[in-house]
């Protein structure tokens, strides 16, 4: 069996959520537990100020995406692709791209993973940081996992 890896999936924005808990039931309803292992929804804790009054809530730290930890394979790629909501996977074409294991590892702390990503410059989505050594064809993206 193969290695799982970390993949992120395009969904609509403000879908998110729906989107994590349609693919946990799928999971759950066709038994891919072994090969679909973890569906996150990166949240982070802000201080907004309302009235006056400060309040500390949760966004998300990248809406439009979710963060999936599962191998690759045509079952696991069809469920979630077909999921209502998802739009696709990121990647070239139709292609998912896995975030490195090691990449994740080396970004570690207690509490957070951090993903990096190569997007099409097409896909421009909020949080994107330019390197100047990447191809003008992409936008590198780190994204946090933020850890139970």
């Amino acid at each position: 069996m193969s290695d799982a890896n970390w993949y992120v999936v395009h969904t609509y924005s403000g879908y998110e959520n729906k989107v994590k808990a349609n693919i946990e039931k799928t999971i759950e309803n066709r038994h891919l537990e072994d090969q679909i292992l973890e569906v996150r929804v990166p949240m982070q804790e802000v201080v907004e100020v309302k009235n006056g009054a400060k309040k500390q809530v949760l966004k998300k730290l990248f809406p439009g995406y979710v963060l999936l930890n599962m191998i690759m394979n045509d079952d696991t790629w069809y469920v979630v692709r077909n999921t209502r909501g998802v739009t696709g996977f990121v990647g070239p074409g139709s292609k998912p791209v896995p975030v490195s294991y090691t990449h994740l590892r080396a970004h570690e702390t207690d509490s957070y993973l951090v993903c990096r990503l190569l997007l099409e410059k097409k896909k421009k989505k909020t949080k994107q940081k330019k390197k100047k050594n990447i191809s003008k064809k992409h936008t590198e993206v780190y994204i946090t996992i933020a850890k139970n």
